[in-house]
């Protein structure tokens, strides 16, 4: 992954490797750790209280989940300084709900994690620049079918 706008930052992501069985679990994790290969401070800039999302597609490419659905965020900025070798870990557990609310069905679904920094691009203005990391999504449900 290249971000010319954190030269020097690592990125490593962390999805669920195996089948996911429906009828054991109820959420999956997502984690995305940034970490500072450089000798330098490297700050991390928010817009807001939300630092990061995960969203889930299905084979169509439609968003059918996503972490941040009916949560609130502070509108505030805010700023996390990697030192070097700094490592700062973000994501959660990822419900298997549709936007509305209703468990997902039985297929492959793609899983994104985004971390939501931003740069200084000129001036006073901030041009968003999220790390995104993507993998695939097995689930299951261990029934029999016919």
């Amino acid at each position: 992954m290249n971000y010319p706008a954190y030269k020097g930052i690592e990125v490593s992501a962390s999805f669920p490797a195996e089948t996911v069985m429906l009828n054991k679990t109820d959420s999956v994790e997502a984690y995305m750790t940034l970490t500072n290969q450089t000798s330098e401070p490297i700050e991390l800039t928010f817009n807001s209280g939300q630092l990061f999302d995960i969203y889930l597609y299905d084979s169509n490419d439609q968003l059918v989940s996503q972490w941040s659905n009916g949560r609130m965020f502070t509108q505030a900025f805010q700023t996390i300084t990697l030192h070097p070798g700094q490592q700062e870990r973000f994501g959660d557990k990822l419900e298997l709900k549709d936007l509305s609310g209703n468990p997902l069905e039985v297929g492959t679904y793609k899983i994104k994690i985004e971390v939501k920094t931003s740069t200084k691009a000129s001036g006073e203005l901030f041009q968003l620049i999220p790390f995104e990391a993507e993998g695939q999504l097995q689930l299951d449900d261990m029934t029999q079918r016919n």
